[in-house]
Formats: structure tokens, sequence, C-alpha cells
């Protein structure tokens, strides 16, 4: 146990002996690794933001027998996330590099402009949170123009979710007035059985325009291209009622009582009413979602600034530089204990083996009293005083 004791006070002290060559190594190890992470290690900062894209914009209960749910998580999952790197595609990099002037285009140096646009596509990250929200997010080299990419990221994603709904519906509905022109009233077949049988359908047809118009005159102007359709055929409409003297204002018969028709013409005139209450349903929703188009795509948080780079990481740094520097120093110290030992003059070697070396006389006074009683020691020194 002594032994231990005096092993550990003894490399203690001699550690203590070399502390100031300890510090000069912690120190220039610390200094070569930051300078090195200065030098060769670029300085990159990331900003992102989250955006969310919920579920009622792929479930839609008012116009779900227009345009069918989507019920299966993973299938909206796969469709959000094609949303996302959708709107960060070739159109979008090709923006970003006219606004911020990033590199030369295309025209002046083809295989460069290819290298740097796939180099830019790697810098924007987009991360799968949950089922519902990702991650959008670019690296650069500066913390402002980092901030302002993402900006424009997340920007061109919500726009691009926002227009995708908008074009689909308004698909949809377009293709309803499609079959709505092939059953009421057509320009193009003056004589059209339907309609020349049946003055009444133009009368419904006519109520029915005249009612979209009204809907539609309470959310956009008169300069619309919708209202500007519906005012059209309700012109129509009128002409030729009035050419065919056929009045505006008239009674609907009822089915019992007309005669001289097919099943098929009562078949059309319902599925026409039904065609232009469709319409007008997705009009009404359409119009409620471009009045609150931010619900289609939540953003939270919103753009980060970054504060602090990203790489270098200084505790990273440090940690390795600290490590790299203790390794160094008990190199130092093994090497300085075994030269020191090899070196050592024949005095130490002698104190430390408890040994006489050659040619130096033995002290026998001092071997005499350590082999006295303790009693007999202490009368010696009292008879030297």
């Amino acid at each position: 146990m002594r032994k231990n004791v005096y092993d550990v006070i003894q490399f203690l002290k001699f550690i203590r002996g070399h502390v100031r060559a300890l510090f000069y190594i912690t120190f220039a190890v610390l200094v070569v690794f930051v300078l090195a992470a200065k030098l060769f290690i670029p300085v990159k900062y990331k900003s992102f933001s989250v955006i969310t894209i919920p579920t009622r914009y792929f479930q839609q209960p008012a116009v779900e027998d227009i345009l069918p749910p989507v019920n299966d998580q993973q299938e909206m999952k796969t469709l959000r996330e094609s949303l996302v790197r959708n709107a960060l595609g070739n159109q979008f990099l090709e923006n970003t590099r006219q606004k911020f002037q990033l590199f030369p285009s295309q025209t002046e140096d083809s295989s460069a402009y290819e290298k740097n646009m796939q180099s830019l596509m790697k810098q924007f990250e987009i991360i799968s949170l949950n089922l519902t929200s990702f991650q959008v997010g670019y690296v650069g080299s500066e913390a402002e123009k980092t901030h302002q990419m993402t900006m424009a990221a997340q920007a061109a994603v919500v726009e691009h979710i926002i227009s995708e709904r908008s074009k689909k519906l308004t698909s949809i509905r377009d293709n309803l007035l499609a079959k709505i022109d092939s059953l009421g009233f057509n320009i193009n077949e003056v004589a059209d059985p339907l309609s020349t049988s049946r003055p009444e359908i133009l009368r419904g047809e006519l109520q029915g325009v005249r009612g979209m118009i009204a809907s539609l005159s309470g959310r956009y102007t008169n300069e619309h291209p919708m209202v500007k359709k519906y005012r059209q055929r309700e012109n129509l409409i009128v002409t030729y009622l009035a050419k065919n003297q056929i009045p505006i204002q008239g009674t609907v018969e009822s089915r019992k009582d007309t005669k001289g028709l097919s099943s098929s013409s009562f078949a059309d005139e319902d599925r026409y009413t039904d065609l232009l209450k469709q319409v007008d349903r997705l009009n009404l929703l359409i119009d409620y979602e471009e009045r609150d188009a931010q619900s289609l795509a939540v953003v939270a948080p919103a753009a980060v600034y970054p504060l602090q780079p990203i790489s270098p990481k200084l505790p990273f740094i440090l940690f390795w530089a600290m490590l790299s520097a203790m390794i160094l120093c008990a190199i130092y110290l093994s090497l300085k204990s075994f030269l020191e030992i090899a070196a050592s003059p024949t005095a130490r070697l002698a104190s430390q083996m408890n040994l006489n070396y050659l040619g130096k006389i033995p002290d026998l006074r001092a071997e005499f009293l350590k082999s006295l009683p303790d009693q007999k020691k202490s009368d010696q020194q009292e008879m030297k005083r």
C-alpha cells in the first residue's frame, strides 16, 4: 500500500516537473486544430422551415362525389412529398439562379451549368418529419443568403401546393362545363332536338345561367373570364328564344303531361341539372380556397435565420484537439521518463535502488544509529548536542 502511494506521489512530482511543457503541447495542438478548421473546412449555415399539408387537402366532403377523397395514409404521404419535391424542380432552380445570380447560364457553358445545377439541388434539403409535415431547408456559406434561399424555397413550395389544388378543381369544373355544353344550348347545333322540342329546358338553363352569374358576380368582377362566359351564354339563349318566338317566362310542364318525348330527354334534363349543381358547388369551393389559401399549406415555423454555422462545429473541434493533446502529452511523458531513467546519474540510481555505488565510503555512524534501539538513538542524539 505504501509503495503504491509512493509511486503515485513520485508520478505527480514527475508531472509537476513538466507542467510547462505539457501546457505548450496542449496550446500548440489547439492552435493547429483551429487553424486547420479555419483553412480547410468550409463554413456552412443552415436555414429551414416546416411546411404541413393538412388532410383536408386530399379530402373534401362537399365535393367528394366529384373529387374522390384519398384515405390511405401512406398514399397521402407520397402525394405530399411529391408536391414538395416537384415545387423545387428545375424551373425553381433556374429562377433561383437568375434571382441570386449564382452562376453563368447554360448558353455560356453547358457542362459547367449542369454541374452547378446539380450542386445547387443538393444544397436544398427536404426531410420528412411525419405523415403531414416536411422540413424544407438550404445549406450555404453565408448566413443572410442562406436565409433568403430558404425563404424562396418556402414560398415556391406553398405556391405550388396551392396552385396544384386550384388547377385540379378548375380542370374538373371545365370538364363539367363541357358536359353542360353538350347537353344544353349548343351554338354550333341550332336545330338541337332537345332544345327545340323542350323550350322549358332552355328556360331552365337560362335560369341556371343567371343564377351562376349572380353567384359569380358576388366574388368576381364583370371582367372575370367565367363571368364573361356565362354572360355570353345568357345572351345566346335569350337571342335564340327571341328568334324562335319562344317566351322567356313560361310554365314548366310536368313529365306526366308531356307526350312524344323519349325517356332519354328526361334523363338528359336531370343530368344537366345535376351538372349545374356540381359546378355551383365547385365554384363555392374554389372561391373558399382562394380566400383561405394559406390553410392548404401551413408554415410553422417560417424560415429560421441561422445565428451560427453548423460546420465547422467548435465543440467537435475542441474535443478532438484535447484528445490529440492528451495523447501527445502521454507520449511526451513516456519518452521523458525513459530518457531520465536511461540517463540518470549514479547517485540517483543508488538512491532509488538503496545501494552504494562503487567508490563511495559508507557512513558507518548513520548505519550504526539505525541499528540501535529507539531509546539509545535518542540518547546518542542528546550526546551529540
